[in-house]
């Protein structure tokens, strides 16, 4: 078993805040966002967006932090999680999934996976996409770093809330 990994963002109005939790156990990997009321100190909502056994026999070694924004009006919360798993066929291999989670007040709505998001640095000279946020309520911006023959570049990757690529802008 390893520690609980934890994140925790307020609502824009203050009234809520959202907790993304990532745990592993041996094969399996759960990860969970509930939201608490920021007056009682109740949780008033919880979903489950993954909770599975590896089938293929392999092992969660870590669980990384998730990752959580709330959308500028408060109506969405996009999640990222992952792990590192090690297989009865070689090297360890790393796992990210994303979700965004319809958000009103103290209730959740409906969770969509939007895996491109979390997968965002897929070409193999991109380093790592350092961090993520909402560029406007319907609009999420990753920030990846490349390097290439002539240099280092910063890219801005942009995402509509379905989780499609946008535009990128390279800075």
């Amino acid at each position: 078993n390893a520690p609980l990994q934890v994140a925790m963002e307020a609502s824009p109005d203050g009234r809520v805040a959202y907790l993304a939790r990532a745990v592993r156990s041996a094969t399996q990997w759960q990860v969970s966002l509930d939201v608490i009321d920021l007056v009682t100190g109740a949780v008033t909502d919880t979903v489950e967006l993954i909770s599975f056994q590896q089938s293929d026999r392999s092992v969660v070694l870590t669980v990384e932090p998730p990752n959580l924004r709330v959308a500028p009006d408060g109506r969405h919360v996009l999640l990222i999680a992952g792990t590192e798993r090690l297989t009865s066929m070689g090297p360890v291999s790393s796992t990210r999934h994303a979700w965004m989670i319809d958000a009103a007040g103290s209730t959740l709505g409906r969770a969509e996976k939007v895996d491109d998001i979390a997968d965002a640095s897929s070409n193999v000279s991109a380093g790592p996409c350092a961090w993520v946020t909402f560029a406007s309520p319907s609009v999420i911006a990753k920030g990846c770093r490349y390097q290439t023959e002539a240099g280092s570049s910063f890219e801005i990757r942009r995402f509509d809330l379905a989780g499609r690529t946008l535009e990128p802008i390279v800075v």
